[in-house]
């Protein structure tokens, strides 16, 4: 790999932060447990595809125009707290008849909305690509490499995130008041994820 990208640093500080419980992977493990694995994966394809692509973007230089309109940020992060509590109400509501795996999905372009409103997504873009990148005459390709492997970095934490909520789903779906207090958890821990997102 070239050696404009630090790579043992880089994967030392991102590593624990993919795969810890932040509010990507907690909105996977609630997609997990209210749909299952297979309808889950358009809102994973949703959420990295987006990623992958807001990489290239910050990569290529043109976050800092994005960063240097402070109102722009605030807009896109009020944006985002309220569609994450949309997504806590929906699944607060679900009805407990519908715990069969692909019942109410959350979508492929929910997954987009959540990763474009996702403030502190964009500034650990910022954060990387200051911080473990040297930019060089090799800039397209260096960019493309260190967003590819964060994106599949951040694929092999959903899919361990999502096989989280398929489990705790099986333990709970043949008992609807448990099932039903799972649903109430994960719309409360992602309510959490907004109001943690409001107070940054």
């Amino acid at each position: 790999m070239t050696s404009n990208i630090e790579w043992t640093p880089w994967l030392a500080t991102m590593i624990p932060l993919i795969f810890s419980a932040g509010p990507g992977n907690v909105m996977v493990a609630a997609s997990g447990a209210r749909s299952g694995i297979r309808s889950s994966m358009r809102f994973i394809y949703g959420l990295d595809g987006t990623y992958f692509l807001l990489a290239l973007i910050m990569g290529l230089g043109l976050g800092q125009v994005l960063l240097s309109f402070p109102g722009a940020t605030v807009a896109i992060k009020i944006v985002g707290i309220t569609y994450i509590f949309y997504l806590a109400y929906r699944f607060m509501v679900a009805s407990v008849t519908n715990a069969d795996e692909g019942a109410e999905a959350f979508r492929f372009v929910d997954g987009v909305v959540v990763q474009l409103t996702n403030t502190k997504g964009l500034i650990m873009l910022v954060v990387m690509f200051s911080e473990f990148f040297r930019p060089s005459a090799q800039l397209v390709g260096d960019v493309l490499l260190m967003s590819a492997v964060l994106v599949l970095l951040n694929f092999c934490a959903h899919l361990i995130w999502v096989s989280f909520g398929v489990g705790i789903k099986q333990a709970l779906v043949r008992n609807p008041r448990l099932f039903q207090a799972q649903n109430w958890l994960f719309a409360a821990m992602m309510a959490g994820v907004g109001v943690w997102l409001m107070a940054r």
